[in-house]
């Protein structure tokens, strides 16, 4: 059974109304993963005493337990717990990621665009941007002596 960030920040469809602390989302996680005798199977699953999966479960994990933990959860858990201690899945992270990367996309292109424009006009040694000088009277363009 695979527990997603969603279900450790839900509770039965309601929203959490505080953030996950790394300790706490760990906690939740095992929580759900073994709802029966979850302190015994969370230490034979996570090699860990009894005393320090009860200490895990109250969430009051050492750094060295959670560092252990993460090691052996691999990125299933690593990945669970961290969206709900971020507050957004990695799911919803790639895909959010997706949508920031094809808009970037899209303005590089329209700039690249614009640029191979000037650079047509150059070399046609047309003025850039379409502007075409006023044409002037040659009488103007004399100079006037007193």
């Amino acid at each position: 059974m695979t527990i997603s960030a969603e279900e450790i920040m839900t509770n039965g469809g309601q929203d959490l109304p505080l953030q996950c602390d790394l300790r706490d989302a760990l906690s939740i996680y095992a929580r759900r993963t073994w709802p029966r005798d979850t302190a015994k199977q969370m230490a034979r699953s996570w090699a860990l005493p009894l005393s320090t999966s009860q200490n895990i479960l109250k969430g009051h994990a050492s750094a060295a337990t959670i560092t252990h933990v993460l090691r052996i959860g691999g990125w299933g858990l690593s990945a669970a717990v961290m969206g709900a201690v971020i507050g957004e899945s990695l799911e919803g992270f790639i895909a959010s990621e997706k949508t920031r990367l094809r808009n970037e996309r899209r303005q590089y292109e329209a700039e690249s665009q614009r640029l191979v424009e000037m650079a047509s006009h150059l070399r046609s040694r047309r003025p850039v941007g379409h502007y075409r000088p006023p044409k002037q009277d040659p009488a103007e363009l004399r100079v006037w002596r007193e």
